[in-house]
């Protein structure tokens, strides 16, 4: 069941990634538990874009942290680097980048 983990991270990401959001960088990390009885420690980071009307910018990265998290792939995200563009797509849509860190169960 392990070999076909990276396969079904790739796939729970695809299947679950908006049109709306782009992702720029997938990153897979494996570090070994601190001691010998402790599991090793997985984490996938994502890098991407959302675009969307300004006002619901937090609430499109939201949703799909919630979609994500309900994978039985995935344990606990954190979102870190959040940031909105200064030049918008349109007069009502803007660009916010992020960073998200997923825990591989």
């Amino acid at each position: 069941m392990q070999s076909y983990l990276p396969l079904a991270v790739v796939s729970e990401i695809c299947r679950h990634t908006p049109d709306h959001i782009k992702l720029s960088s997938l990153s897979y990390t494996r570090k070994p538990g601190k001691v010998k009885s402790e599991p090793e420690k997985k984490q996938l980071t994502l890098k991407g874009q959302l675009t969307a009307y300004t006002y619901s910018l937090d609430s499109g990265l939201g949703n799909y942290i919630i979609t994500l998290s309900e994978s039985p792939v995935f344990g606990d995200i954190d979102i870190q680097n959040k940031k909105v563009s200064d030049q918008s797509v349109s007069a009502d849509k803007a660009v916010m980048t992020f960073t998200a860190i997923l825990e591989v169960i």
